[in-house]
C-alpha cells in the first residue's frame, strides 16, 4: 500500500520552535505543552522523540499534572463493550504467573483487528494490583523514520515520571540510562507490555531485563520462537459476536437473530469489524441491520485494508477464513469512510500521518497550524472543524480515548487513512508517496 513519507513528532515541534525563534531546548519543550492541561503521552512522545534527559523539575511538574500518578501507564480502553475474553485473561494471567528460570515474553499473536492489544489493555487494568512495581506500556512499532531508540526512551521515561526514579546526570548514552532502570526499579514484580511490536529484534535482547520479576507482553502478529512463549488469539466465537453487537447497537435491531448472525459470519467474528460496524449502526438508528448488511456487500470489491502486512501470516495460516476476514473489515471501513464529509475527512488523513503511539490533540492544533495558512479561518482546518472532526471520528469508533486529550489509532485504521491520501495532498504535507509494504 501506498503511504505518506512520515511527519515525525519532532519534525513537527522542530518547525514549530523555528516558527517562534527559539531554539529547541528542554524548557522550550516543556513551555509549549505547559498549558492548563498537561497530559502524560504528549510528554513521553516530545522527550522520547528528542531523546531528552528528563530533570528532576521535569518530571515533578509532569506528575504533577497528570491525571493518573500511579505506577502505570496504561492506555485508556475507550470501550464499555469487551466480551468473550473471561477464560482468555485469565489463562493469560496464570502462564504469567508460572515460576521460571529465566524472562521469558508472552506473545498475544493473532491477524490485526482480533483484538490483542485490546486484550493486553484489558488484562494489564484487570491485573495492575498484581504487579505492585508498576506496569509499564511500550508502543514498538517502528517509527517511520526508523528511530527505534524510543522503545528504550519510552521505558526510561516511565522510569522517571511514574516510579519517580532520578537517573544520574553522568549517564549520557541511552544504554546506560535503561541499565541504570533496570537495576533500580522498586522492589516487586513488573509488568511490561510492548504493543504491536512488527520486528522482535527492535526488543531482543537490548530492551529486556534480566530479572524474572519483569513479566513481559507483547503483541504481534506472527509466532515467535523460544524463549517467547506464543499466546494466539482467536477471533470471537460466534455468541459473543453477537454479544458484543447487542452491546453497542441498543435498541433492539440486533433481535432480529437470522440477519444479525449472517452479519457476524460476513464480518469473519473479527472484533474491530464488528465494532466499526455497531458504531455506524448506533450513529444511523434509522438503519435495518438487513439494510446495513446489504450496504457492505455493496463494497466488498473495494481492496485497500487486504494488503495490510497484518494479515500475513494469518493469510498463510488459514487463507480462507483470512479472505472473509479481510472483505467485512474493508467494507466496514469503507462504509464508515463515506459517513465523513470532507473536512473530517481530511483531518483524519492529517492524523494518519503520526507515527504509531498515542495522539495528543495539541500535536494535531500543530500540524494544523501550518496548513492552516493556506486555507480560510473558516475552512476545513478551523478550530470548530477540527472539534467537530474529532467528535465524529469518536462516534464511528475511527478514533479512540487514550487519556486525558490525547487519543489513539488501530493500525489497520491509521493505515486506512493514508490509503485515502491524494497525491496533491501527499504534497501538501510536504511528503512524497511512500514504497508499499
Amino acid at each position: 500500500m501506498e503511504e505518506l513519507e512520515n511527519a515525525s513528532v519532532k519534525a513537527e515541534f522542530a518547525r514549530y520552535c523555528e516558527g517562534k525563534g527559539d531554539s529547541l531546548s528542554e524548557s522550550t519543550i516543556t513551555q509549549i505543552l505547559n498549558r492548563e492541561r498537561v497530559d502524560r503521552s504528549s510528554i513521553q512522545r516530545l522527550f522520547n522523540a528528542f531523546e531528552i534527559p528528563l530533570k528532576q523539575s521535569d518530571y515533578a511538574m509532569v506528575v504533577q499534572n497528570s491525571p493518573d500518578s500511579s505506577r502505570n501507564n496504561i492506555p485508556f480502553t475507550g470501550t464499555s463493550s469487551f466480551v468473550g475474553r473471561e477464560k482468555t485473561l485469565d489463562a493469560l494471567h496464570a502462564l504469567l504467573s508460572e515460576t521460571v528460570s529465566q524472562v521469558q515474553p508472552v506473545a498475544l499473536s493473532g491477524m490485526g483487528g482480533i483484538g490483542k492489544t485490546e486484550l493486553a489493555i484489558q488484562y494489564a487494568r484487570r491485573y495492575a494490583s498484581a504487579y505492585s512495581a508498576g506496569v509499564c506500556w511500550i508502543f514498538a512499532r517502528r517509527l517511520d523514520s526508523g528511530n527505534n531508540a524510543s522503545i528504550p526512551s519510552q521505558i526510561i521515561t516511565f522510569a522517571q515520571i511514574d516510579l519517580g526514579l532520578q537517573i544520574p546526570s553522568d549517564l549520557l548514552t541511552t544504554n546506560d540510562r535503561l541499565a541504570y532502570c533496570w537495576r533500580h526499579w522498586p522492589q516487586g514484580e513488573v509488568l511490561l507490555v510492548f504493543d504491536d511490536v512488527d520486528n522482535y529484534s527492535d526488543i531482543f535482547p537490548h530492551c529486556l531485563p534480566r530479572d524474572i520479576r519483569f513479566k513481559v507482553v507483547l503483541t504481534i502478529r506472527l509466532n515467535l520462537q523460544a524463549p517467547v512463549r506464543n499466546f494466539p488469539i482467536n477471533v470471537l466465537e460466534r455468541e459473543d459476536s453477537l454479544k458484543l453487537l447487542a452491546l453497542i447497537v441498543k435498541d433492539g435491531r440486533t433481535d432480529h437473530e437470522r440477519i444479525t448472525n449472517d452479519l457476524c459470519e460476513f464480518l469473519g467474528d473479527l472484533p474491530l469489524a464488528i465494532e466499526l460496524s455497531g458504531h455506524y449502526l448506533a450513529v444511523d438508528t434509522s438503519l435495518s441491520i438487513a439494510a446495513f448488511f446489504q450496504d457492505l456487500r455493496k463494497r466488498e470489491g473495494d481492496r485497500t485494508v487486504p494488503s495490510h502486512e497484518a494479515f500475513d501470516g494469518d493469510a498463510q495460516e488459514n487463507p480462507a477464513w483470512v479472505i472473509t476476514a479481510r472483505r467485512g473489515l474493508e467494507a466496514a471501513f469503507n462504509l464508515s469512510w463515506e459517513r465523513l464529509n470532507q473536512s473530517t475527512q481530511l483531518i483524519a488523513k492529517l492524523i494518519g500521518r503520526l507515527d504509531p503511539g498515542p495522539i495528543g490533540w495539541d500535536m494535531v492544533e500543530v500540524m494544523r497550524a501550518f496548513l492552516a495558512e493556506e486555507y480560510p479561518q473558516d475552512g476545513p482546518y478551523s478550530p470548530d472543524e477540527m472539534t467537530r472532526a474529532k467528535n465524529t471520528l469518536l462516534r464511528f469508533n475511527l478514533l479512540k480515548p487514550f487519556d486525558a486529550n490525547s487519543y489513539r489509532l488501530h493500525p489497520l485504521t491509521r493505515e486506512f487513512f493514508r490509503s485515502k491520501t491524494t497525491d496533491e495532498e501527499y504534497k501538501s504535507y510536504g511528503g512524497e508517496k511512500g514504497k508499499s509494504k
